[in-house]
């Protein structure tokens, strides 16, 4: 019980600071007023200008080393204060910019603050009384069609939360990493070990400057949110180009919400965070660039920019994507209102800002992030049945498009745009799956998975426009409950298990309860993320073998408390260790194991891990039977704490309580 308290604390903080600072605090300052804009258009206008605004001006302050909390706070308000005077001199001035002029203005006249205070808040609770009793009567009105939507969706967001509410640990490797480079980056390091991307450690850095809060409970909640925008661009793009009604709708959200044979579907093991966020901005991107090309306007242009800039900022391969369908919108509308010209000019702009970082610190740093030149970075499961389907959807879109030419109807340049984008991605994916030349991408999985839905969002009205609502939702429920009895549906997987959620739970508690920087954490290199910024943290198999070395005199750790991490029952194993691992040899890497890293050396590799943990647990507890230094801060039947209690200014030579030489090991192995 205390335990789910806890995660919904986190997650109630997670999405406070998310809305707060990239929702509330853009939509203080932007007008919308005089112009006719969907909600979910309005909802990624304020996610591009605040990504935008906070990715740049972290980046500026790390480069110029000023990058803290306080220089946040000051350069943020001053942008917002010249945003609102800026704004105070136009007639289009934002309600809320209005009403804080004003307020600002009558500020040394206290009778009459109190009085325009008192009439504003009177304003807003009768506008809330009618809006909410309208809202009451739409829900009497069509119960059916609202309760379902709210269970769908409920049902959904759910789903993508389970893992994130029900796991503490994070569920693959690249989370970790995020962790510690986020970390790194609000500290002024940037480019650590390679140079690529830094846009999505920005945005878990400036969240956790604005609100402290730990980038570990970011990542951990980040992913599902991304989850739900990305829903949110598909049901833009719907409603922007096809004239679905809303069962329909209500089809395309049970499709992504609850089946699992789109070329992506999410899950915990997703390899990369910042790939799939910056595939939030690909259909917002398109849609602003046509409604530039058809409408002319400028403000339009701008905002597609944003999302290409945020783009590259994110990852280099949501960058290429949406370059990609700009470059074929742009060869589409040619002769369109908007000029070329203006496109080529936003391009260069947006692919400009985001790389310059990345051009000083190739200048600067060294080499390029080698998995960013690779093509075949991440392996992706078969889908050749799926790619059966994609093709017949693929061939009635051709078939539908020239039906409607040869019948004289137009079609509209946006439904093209899309069609050809389908096409492309679809081709795509279907020669790498097929003809095996590289390994087939998450990346591309992502972009044909929402192009899949749009596509499917627009041939729903060719199929259904003359039922009745009555077999429409026959129709809705029926693929519902299809797709939950076969084994369709989304899963709740838990992802790779890499750490224990005692051993998150076991850090979350050392973290609150003393002093930063005055604990040590001994364990496998999952906890050097989490316990950076925070503690120290010694990797469990390099103390193993120092344990074990005779050479090795002194091991010392200069902190008061040490907290030494051990599986009984090591990941990646299924049963306890036992006599036989702690008296093998520690693992050493040799000259053959020069092209594996240290992680997938000692810890990936079952075998190394078991004898490691087996020989860390046995001193522990040959030195608990005759030392009180050493104490059990949590155990259970497969992970275990010990805790070292010591005078950091005397730290303890744990070499001293090292019984391998001797032989006493016999009799002393608990495990």
């Amino acid at each position: 019980m205390i335990y789910l308290i806890d995660t919904l604390s986190m997650l109630i903080r997670f999405l406070f600071s998310y809305g707060t600072l990239f929702l509330l605090l853009p939509i203080a300052v932007i007008s919308f007023q005089g112009k006719k804009r969907l909600w979910s258009e309005k909802v990624f206008i304020l996610l591009i200008y605040s990504h935008v605004y906070f990715i740049a001006m972290s980046h500026l302050l790390v480069f110029i080393r000023l990058y803290d909390a306080l220089s946040l706070y000051l350069l943020t308000a001053a942008t917002i204060i010249f945003v609102i005077f800026y704004w105070s001199r136009k007639d289009d001035i934002p309600k809320n910019v209005k009403l804080f002029v004003k307020l600002f203005n009558l500020s040394e006249q206290r009778i009459q603050w109190r009085v325009t205070a008192s009439r504003v808040l009177k304003e807003w609770r009768t506008a809330f009384i009618q809006g909410f009793g309208r809202k009451i009567q739409t829900v009497k009105k069509d119960y059916v069609y609202i309760v379902s939507i709210t269970i769908l969706v409920g049902t959904g967001i759910f789903l993508r939360f389970s893992h994130a509410i029900t796991q503490l640990q994070l569920g693959n490797a690249e989370a970790y990493a995020y962790i510690l480079r986020a970390k790194q980056y609000s500290e002024n390091y940037i480019y650590t070990d390679f140079v690529f991307p830094n846009g999505f450690e920005a945005v878990v850095s400036v969240m956790n400057k604005f609100f402290h809060l730990d980038p570990y409970v970011i990542i951990r909640f980040i992913g599902p949110m991304i989850s739900v925008l990305i829903i949110l661009s598909v049901y833009l793009a719907i409603r922007k180009i096809s004239s679905i009604n809303r069962w329909g709708l209500w089809i395309v959200l049970a499709i992504y919400f609850l089946s699992n044979w789109l070329p992506f579907y999410d899950h915990p093991s997703f390899p990369d965070i910042a790939l799939k966020y910056g595939a939030v901005f690909f259909v917002p991107g398109i849609i602003f660039l046509i409604q530039y090309f058809e409408k002319g306007r400028i403000e339009d242009l701008v905002f597609s920019g944003g999302s290409l800039m945020i783009s590259i900022f994110f990852h280099f391969y949501t960058g290429i994507a949406l370059m990609t369908a700009m470059i074929i919108i742009g060869m589409i509308y040619i002769m369109g209102k908007g000029s070329i010209r203006s496109l080529l000019a936003m391009m260069s702009i947006s692919i400009t800002i985001p790389m310059l970082p990345i051009l000083i610190g190739l200048l600067f740093k060294g080499n390029l992030y080698p998995g960013m030149s690779q093509f075949n970075v991440f392996q992706f499961r078969e889908y050749h049945s799926l790619i059966v389907f994609l093709f017949a959807l693929f061939i009635y879109l051709l078939i539908h498009m020239f039906v409607e030419i040869k019948n004289g109807n137009t079609v509209e340049k946006s439904k093209v745009i899309f069609y050809a984008l389908f096409c492309f991605f679809y081709l795509s994916f279907a020669f790498v799956q097929w003809f095996e030349s590289m390994s087939t991408m998450d990346w591309l999985g992502i972009y044909l998975a929402i192009l899949t839905l749009i596509a499917i969002g627009n041939v729903i009205p060719l199929w259904t426009k003359n039922l009745k609502q009555i077999y429409m939702i026959m129709l809705a429920f029926g693929l519902a409950a299809i797709i939950l009895i076969f084994p369709w549906r989304v899963s709740t997987e838990r992802g790779y298990l890499l750490q224990y959620n005692e051993a998150v739970q076991s850090y979350l508690t050392i973290k609150e309860t003393y002093d930063r920087y005055n604990w040590t954490i001994v364990s496998p290199v999952e906890e050097y993320s989490l316990s950076y910024g925070y503690g120290w943290h010694s990797n469990i198999w390099e103390f193993a073998d120092q344990i074990s070395d005779s050479e090795v005199e002194e091991i010392r750790f200069k902190t008061d408390h040490i907290f030494v991490f051990v599986e009984k029952v090591p990941i990646g194993t299924e049963k306890p260790i036992d006599r036989s691992d702690a008296l093998s040899p520690v693992p050493n890497m040799t000259s053959s194991d020069l092209n594996e890293d240290e992680t997938g050396f000692y810890y990936r590799n079952p075998v190394h891990r078991r004898v490691i943990e087996a020989k860390v647990y046995q001193w522990a507890n040959t030195i608990r039977k005759r030392s009180d230094e050493i104490s059990v801060f949590y155990e259970n039947d497969h992970f275990v704490v010990y805790h070292i209690h010591q005078d950091r200014n005397k730290p303890l030579n744990l070499k001293n309580f090292n019984f391998y030489d001797s032989g006493s090991l016999k009799g002393e192995y608990d495990g």
